[in-house]
């Protein structure tokens, strides 16, 4: 919770800064934003199940050959079960536009999703659990700039259904909700009279749910997290219009280079041998926060078209994680931890954009990533002395995808909000039998100085 507090504490400071500066040197928009407004899209997304189970037996007097024991004890935490898909949405909502250039507003949506985790064990049966229907109350809050284009933040309420089915001998099906806050921050430009699009990025954060239960004995809950990223074409009824000024100030060839940070999740799909033969699982997950660093230059071509390259490096800590702890276990006291990380990334990307204004340029991307996964396992006794302790490294390359929005806080100073994907190559998973085939998304925000 301490990560992901300092993640949108960071994230939404920076925000709020660039709104708050972008729309400091501009004159007052001629737009009108208030009145209702209704859209529909699409997008990606990935979810994240963190597991948790306590164990406790204060004083059992043994059954058959199990033994007895007294003030037996285990705590088993596992981040986590992952699982990714694509998502359609439809929305309806009313914005209030004040003092010229703020923006207060109210919305609701329902999004069709198949993010879902996945495990087939060929003739022994399958079982997924699918995020099928969510249902989002969420306020909005932000800044109008040059006439056309609006940064805001947005958070509320979301419930979503679960489905959860098994097939062949683990034949069942049944749906459970889950409710929780989202929050999370996004671009809108007009593209023509009333009609608008916009690049938003959500991050859901669902409350803790119990799996199972003996009174007592066991308890067994889990954590669920969802971040994705959708695209939404809207139709306004108020009076908000396109650009219709002078591209002839755009200044966007040349050097720049920044820093930032943003949050990610990771998917390791596995396919082997299991005990039951051939299988399959969807998968590994994992979530966590990094730093990136990058340089790069653009070159306006012509009034509105922008190209570019660019390299950085981004450190992580997003990954897999399990910890575990025991007492009393056949007269053992001690813990276990193990993780697989994706530690250090380098990519070099070439980016193609669309100006919507000269200060706010959207964009897509498109390269080459290698990122490098850190596997790591130790186990210690109840006095912290290390029994086991042991590490392994696997670089993995793989293309990059994605989108952003980056805005001019000055004419040398940008800031940038993007959207990524990369799918790794296939491989072999830590000498396990399993070849895995990765993926990672991370949202980021960058503030750069041109040159």
């Amino acid at each position: 919770m301490d990560i992901l507090f300092r993640s949108v504490s960071a994230f939404s400071l920076i925000v709020a800064w660039g709104t708050s500066a972008l729309a400091a040197d501009i004159d007052l928009p001629v737009s009108n934003w208030t009145g209702f407004h209704f859209g529909a899209g699409g997008g990606y997304g990935m979810v994240d199940h963190e597991l948790s189970a306590d164990l406790a037996i204060d004083d059992f007097g043994g059954i058959g050959p199990l033994p007895a024991v007294t003030d037996f004890g285990a705590r088993i935490g596992y981040d986590g079960i992952g699982g990714a898909g694509g998502l359609a949405t439809v929305e309806a909502g009313f914005d209030y536009q004040f003092n010229n250039n703020y923006l207060v507003g109210l919305q609701a949506d329902y999004t069709r999703s198949n993010i879902s985790t996945d495990i087939d064990l060929d003739a022994n049966g399958s079982y997924s659990l699918e995020a099928t229907d969510t249902f989002n109350v969420l306020a909005r809050g932000g800044r109008v700039i040059d006439d056309s284009t609006l940064l805001y933040v947005i958070g509320g309420w979301s419930r979503t259904t679960m489905n959860a089915e098994g097939g062949s001998t683990l034949g069942s099906s049944y749906d459970f909700k889950l409710t929780g806050l989202t929050f999370g921050s996004g671009v809108e430009t007009a593209l023509s009279d009333n009609l608008t699009a916009k690049l938003e990025y959500r991050y859901t954060q669902y409350h803790d749910i119990g799996i199972a239960s003996i009174p007592g004995i066991l308890d067994v809950s889990a954590k669920s997290d969802v971040q994705t990223v959708r695209a939404v074409l809207s139709y306004g009824m108020g009076d908000v219009h396109k650009y219709q000024g002078d591209f002839a100030e755009a200044d966007w060839t040349g050097f720049h280079a920044g820093f930032g940070g943003g949050m990610g999740m990771v998917l390791h799909n596995l396919e082997g041998s299991t005990v039951f033969d051939g299988g399959s699982f969807n998968g590994l997950g994992g979530k966590g926060y990094f730093g990136t660093i990058e340089a790069g230059a653009d070159y306006l071509w012509g009034e509105r078209f922008v190209v570019g390259l660019q390299g950085d490096y981004t450190r992580s800590n997003i990954g897999t994680k399990l910890d575990v702890s025991v007492t009393n276990i056949l007269g053992i006291d001690g813990a276990l931890s193990a993780k697989l990380e994706a530690a250090d990334s380098f990519s070099l990307l070439a980016r193609a954009g669309l100006l919507s204004s000269p200060k706010v340029l959207w964009y897509g991307l498109a390269g080459w990533t290698r990122t490098s996964f850190k596997g790591s396992a130790e186990a210690a006794d109840s006095a912290g002395n290390v029994l086991f302790s042991g590490s392994e490294k696997l670089t993995s390359d793989g293309l990059t995808i994605g989108a952003g929005v980056e805005g001019k806080l000055s004419d040398r100073l940008p800031w940038k909000t993007e959207y990524r994907l990369t799918s790794f190559e296939s491989q072999d998973l830590l000498d396990t039998g399993f070849t895995a085939d990765s993926y990672m998304q991370t949202i980021r925000s960058v503030l750069s100085v041109r040159f």
